[in-house]
Parts: structure tokens; sequence; C-alpha cells
């Protein structure tokens, strides 16, 4: 990593409400929505802050139908960098712990909301511990899957924003 990048970086978490971003991102992805309520800023401002995170390639970013979703980026120095800034304040810090219990809020309603719209049967509900794998996972569990294998005509039927086709198509 280069002394540019590191300082850019180092900038980023700096600040306090990109901090408080960085914090909130730890425990999973978050949409920009979500976390304009959690922070009680407006949209527009929490999403320049996501923006300089992206840019220091701290987060990264991706579309789900309607809403952008934001998580860190999986890259295991990085994550260790942010654990040795976090770690210490996390438990702590007044505002952290508000953050952190507001965003409980928010992912029970979120939850709630998506049981409603799927309706009465459980067998549909997903699990307690769901998680979205990343692009890059999906195309390399894709890839030893097909093995090389010649691909024919393509249909996606059901499984979410076409995150599937992406890592097939030409």
């Amino acid at each position: 990593m280069e002394l540019k990048q590191t300082l850019q970086r180092l900038r980023a978490i700096a600040e306090p409400t990109r901090l408080r971003l960085l914090a909130l991102l730890s425990a999973g992805e978050i949409s920009v929505g979500e976390l304009s309520s959690v922070l009680g800023q407006s949209q527009p401002r929490v999403s320049r802050h996501l923006r300089l995170l992206v840019e220091a390639g701290l987060v990264s970013r991706f579309r789900d139908r309607h809403w952008v979703y934001y998580r860190l980026v999986a890259d295991t120095a990085l994550r260790e960098l942010l654990n040795r800034v976090l770690d210490p304040v996390t438990e702590q810090d007044p505002t952290l712990v508000a953050d952190r219990k507001a965003m409980q809020i928010v992912k029970d309603r979120r939850e709630s909301s998506a049981y409603t719209a799927l309706g009465p049967s459980p067998a549909l509900w997903p699990t307690a511990d769901h998680a979205r794998p990343s692009e890059a996972a999906l195309a390399e569990a894709l890839d030893d899957a097909i093995d090389s294998r010649p691909i024919g005509d393509l249909l996606d039927i059901g499984s979410g924003a076409g995150t599937l086709l992406k890592p097939l198509g030409p």
C-alpha cells in the first residue's frame, strides 16, 4: 500500500461521522436510508461520507433493487486496522452505544417488514443468521460449479436483482 492511499484511509477514519459509519458497518451491510435514520443526518450528507469511505477503499457499495447498501471491504488487513481503531471505543463511547441500539431497532423493523412482505408461511422466511455473499464469492462458487463447461442461454428467475447473471455473462 502506498503512503498516499494510507493517508487517505486514515483521514477518512479520523472524521467523527465516518467513524460512526464504520462502527455501524462493522455489524453488517446497511442501506443509506437506514444509516441516515440512525445517525439523524440527511441522506445526502450520509451519502457524501459513504462516498469518501468508498474512495478510501474502506467500504464497498452494491445495489439491491431500489436500495443501495454499504458494507466494510473484505480485506483482512483493513479489517484489522478498523478493529484496532474501533474496539477500544465501541463499548464505552455513549454515541457509538446509542448508534448500535438505534441500529438494532432499524434492523428489527426491517426484519418485521420483510416477514410481512413474505406472508404467513415461515418456510419462506430467511434464517436469523442469513448473510448475503459478496459478488466475488458468488462468482467463485459459480466458477467452481460450472468447471469450464460452456454456457448457453441464461435465465435468472426469482434470485434477486440479477447478481447471479453478472459472473455468468459475457
